[in-house]
């Protein structure tokens, strides 16, 4: 019998140490990571579109791809959308420049339609290259988020 409570003891620790350690590790979106800032140009942003500024404020060469999600603020927090269309993602790797910004639209009503009045955030994934294969392929990378809140009237 003692054997068994110190077992169950012992694996309820271990449960509770992963879900620690797990949460310790992931990322928050609160949080940005990394050198890269957005937000959403002055007079660009409609129901169906945006241009988004990614400006990057390191010395390193950063890469971001077409891919994008959206989210909108509820009473739960933040939520992704549902994705309304069949979306196919080129996934051409685009540079972005140390101490540069760039823009970038993106046409939101052909993966969500038209977004409703509301409290949104675009979120972008972009990358660092550590390591180049030996065929050109990035072999190391390290990934990061930036993201920037907008609002539909």
């Amino acid at each position: 019998m003692m054997k068994r409570v110190i077992l169950l003891s012992f694996v309820s620790l271990s449960i509770v140490a992963a879900i620690v350690f797990s949460s310790l590790t992931c990322s928050s979106l609160e949080h940005p990571q990394g050198n890269v800032t957005a937000r959403v140009k002055n007079g660009s942003l409609n129901n169906i579109q945006l241009t988004l500024i990614l400006t990057n404020d390191s010395d390193r060469t950063y890469y971001y791809g077409n891919p994008f999600r959206i989210e909108r603020r509820t009473w739960r927090g933040w939520v992704e959308l549902e994705i309304t269309n069949d979306v196919l993602w080129t996934l051409p790797a685009f540079h972005l420049y140390p101490n540069s910004e760039v823009e970038v639209t993106r046409n939101f009503s052909n993966v969500y339609g038209t977004l409703e009045p509301g409290r949104y955030r675009i979120i972008k994934e972009y990358f660092y290259v550590h390591d180049w294969g030996e065929w050109g392929e990035a072999a190391d990378t390290e990934h990061f988020i930036a993201y920037a809140e907008f609002r539909v009237r």
